[in-house]
């Protein structure tokens, strides 16, 4: 019984609805930076456009790279959870680690040695925007397991009875 697989995983909105506001922020700062607009106060016009365009280019691009990253990575899982690529492996599930912080959270586990990591509350999972598996499946200790795995991602996870 295939208990997750990155080839239908729903996508985690919450990812992209998150990084959305900061890519607007900055976009905004840019554009009011153009217009010679100075949204900061207390300093003079020109210290006060360099200082917004300098904020406005890093909130910008570090959204900018996130999206292109987390979409970039969805389509790499999806396409290799699709055609089977990565590697197959059986066996019982060992948890190494359990980390817990609110508002994240993972698990590091291995089967037959190959050491796997899993976010279970975080904004998105290691396959970009697709939901992670944490989310979908309880990983229990000792748990026989069919995995398919990408690197530490896993791309599909079936129980064996």
């Amino acid at each position: 019984m295939v208990v997750y697989s990155a080839a239908d995983a729903p996508i985690a909105w919450v990812s992209a609805l998150f990084i959305a506001p900061h890519f607007a922020f900055g976009l905004a700062l840019l554009l009011a930076t153009l217009w010679k607009k100075v949204w900061i106060r207390g300093m003079s016009g020109r210290v006060g456009l360099v200082v917004q365009s300098m904020a406005g280019a890093l909130f910008f691009i570090l959204a900018s790279t996130s999206i292109v990253s987390g979409v970039q990575q969805t389509i790499e899982c999806r396409a290799a959870a699709a055609t089977q690529q990565g590697t197959a492996l059986e066996g019982p599930i060992v948890v190494s680690e359990r980390f817990t912080k609110p508002g994240y959270s993972y698990i590091r586990f291995s089967v037959e040695g190959h050491a796997l990591r899993t976010e279970t509350v975080g904004l998105s999972g290691d396959c970009g925007y697709l939901q992670p598996l944490g989310k979908s499946v309880r990983i229990n200790e000792g748990e026989k397991v069919r995995v398919l795995a990408l690197g530490t991602k896993v791309l599909a996870m079936e129980r064996i009875k």
